[in-house]
């Protein structure tokens, strides 16, 4: 590829004026060292979840995916993807887009609504945006990809950081991979956070962090690791040992928002039931300041809470003791439907019971309600106490 020192230095010069430059990269990268991130996660990222993580300390989060043609057009819906609560310290606008100019218009408003930097998605595999050359599909081509990347470091007025994963088809290409970041770095990307899976494994398999570990230490950019942390030991090792800047979780935080405080100190936390219930009784709470507590405000808050419930159906225990050895050959957030739940064991509690059964084998919009309508801990405790026994 052609020299990109000139396009750089202007980049240098123009995000200075703008509030970015080299200052802004260099704060971002103190701003991302050592942290567990928060991922852009579709419906599972709006505002009162990314509040509730930050709430127990996440310090850096990062939006839902946006279209950026929506976002620069005005599009309502599009543009409250961009919204950042108060309690939200770096956060992070991601977008989808194959065009400079739709990038510089919505990471202009990112920008007015306190984002510290703009993300490009290029590892979604959802066909409804990859059919539309976005995504994933920009990783067919590397050098178109390489000059939108230049391109956006020169005229977007935040550090311009790229989320990809380790190929298209089933087998990761390392040297592949590792010349496109290093080709991302080179026009000014101030990080590439890489999804250590390909487009078509999607969410199955392990994540490949031997090749995120390679990049991160052969490429000269600083490189964000994402992929099968569930725990806090987890993401320390992930952290030590592949030399990443920072590491990223999407679904470890779905299933235990909690995740964020046992990594800053360093603790696993096994809340019991009515704690847990507590944390999602917080997220309710969020949601009604958000979307109001009447009835069109329940009904949205319902289609994010049925989906937020799903995985906190997921959480386990894992004793550090127990499982941190065995989480370095096998990732416990792939092995956590393997765990006997105890259903058949008198010693495991009725509502323990039924916190984790599936969602789809519990009256979920009941259990959803006791949340909204409750006015305790302790009240929506011991009505999930009753719906547990009207289970058994």
């Amino acid at each position: 590829m052609r020299s990109s020192e000139p396009r750089v230095a202007f980049a240098t010069s123009l995000r200075c004026s703008l509030g970015g430059g080299d200052g802004g990269v260099s704060e971002l990268r103190k701003d991302l060292k050592d942290q567990l991130v928060l991922a852009p996660l579709t419906k599972g990222g709006n505002y009162a979840f990314r509040r509730l993580c930050t709430e127990f300390g996440a310090k850096v989060t990062v939006s839902e995916m946006a279209y950026a043609r929506k976002v620069g057009k005005g599009d309502r819906k599009e543009r409250t993807l961009f919204v950042r609560s108060e309690n939200e310290g770096i956060f992070g606008a991601q977008i989808a887009t194959n065009n400079c100019a739709e990038a510089v218009s919505a990471c202009n408003y990112a920008r007015e609504n306190g984002a510290k930097f703009l993300d490009l998605n290029c590892g979604c595999p959802i066909r409804e945006v990859t059919r539309r050359g976005l995504g994933s599909a920009l990783m067919r081509k590397p050098p178109k990809l390489v000059a939108l990347v230049e391109r956006m470091v020169s005229e977007c007025s935040l550090p311009v950081t790229v989320k990809i994963r380790t190929g298209l088809e089933e087998d990761a290409d390392a040297e592949k991979v590792l010349e496109l970041v290093r080709d991302l770095g080179r026009v000014g990307a101030s990080a590439v956070t890489i999804h250590g899976r390909t487009a078509q494994q999607r969410y199955s398999g392990n994540a490949n962090w031997d090749l995120i570990s390679k990049v991160s230490a052969e490429s000269g950019v600083d490189v964000i690791g994402n992929g099968d942390i569930l725990t806090a030991y987890e993401a320390k090792d992930r952290l030590a040992d592949s030399g990443c800047l920072a590491v990223m979780t999407g679904r470890g935080a779905l299933i235990k928002p909690w995740l964020f405080s046992e990594f800053e100190k360093d603790y696993t936390w096994n809340p019991t039931p009515m704690e847990r219930i507590g944390v999602y009784r917080t997220l309710v709470r969020f949601m009604k300041e958000r979307f109001r507590d009447d009835e069109k405000g329940r009904l949205r808050s319902f289609e994010f809470l049925r989906f937020h419930m799903d995985f906190f159906s997921r959480y386990r225990y894992y004793p550090e003791e127990e499982y941190r050895e065995r989480s370095r050959e096998y990732p416990l957030i792939q092995q956590r439907e393997k765990v006997d739940l105890g259903f058949r064991d008198a010693d495991v509690s009725p509502i323990e019971v039924l916190l984790q059964r599936p969602v789809d084998t519990v009256n979920l919009d009941a259990l959803i309600g006791i949340l909204w309508d409750s006015r305790s801990d302790h009240e929506a405790t011991r009505l999930f106490e009753e719906e547990a026994l009207s289970l058994r």
